[in-house]
């Protein structure tokens, strides 16, 4: 679901349920239906709940997204096939589609999963022999729990 703000900044949109695919031989495949933004987006002052975007799918399909179908929409940084879960607690990390899955992960590789950060991270985030996360598309959003990411400057304090 997108809410009125993303409707104001956001220029790409999912429709519908995402699905990650992988083949036989290891290769992903992400279905998506992409609709992009054909306008500004309406808001009404005496309605401050409402919006309108006018959206674009292919060569001929034009639509719009207002407040009482964006349920059906979401932005790319929240789809499920380009995202994944991350459990992090102190040393110990667990990756999966969804919550109880990371945790399990979490707790199969020594971690404590009662306390641990939940992070949604992109589907390429992978953590080096150094404990640091990386990502080509961006970094990972605390959903719940604590942070226990660490910062440089904290890095540099330790050594």
């Amino acid at each position: 679901m997108i809410t009125k703000e993303q409707a104001m900044k956001a220029d790409l949109f999912h429709y519908g349920k995402c699905q990650r695919v992988e083949g036989p031989r290891g290769g992903v495949k992400i279905m998506t239906e992409v609709w992009r933004r054909n306008g500004r987006t309406q808001t009404w002052v005496r309605s401050p709940e409402r919006f309108r975007v006018p959206v674009k799918y292919g060569l001929r399909g034009y639509s719009q997204i207002t407040e009482e179908h964006a349920e059906l929409f979401h932005v790319p940084e929240q789809c499920p096939a380009e995202t994944k879960l991350m459990a992090l607690s102190p040393n110990f990390y667990g990756f999966g589609g969804n919550e109880a899955e990371a945790k399990a992960n979490l707790k199969k590789n020594g971690g404590d999963p009662s306390r641990c950060g939940l992070y949604r991270v992109p589907s390429d985030y992978w953590i080096d022999d150094f404990g640091s996360g990386h990502s080509m598309i961006g970094p990972g959003e605390l959903i719940s729990g604590t942070d226990h990411r660490i910062t440089v400057k904290e890095k540099e304090e330790r050594q």
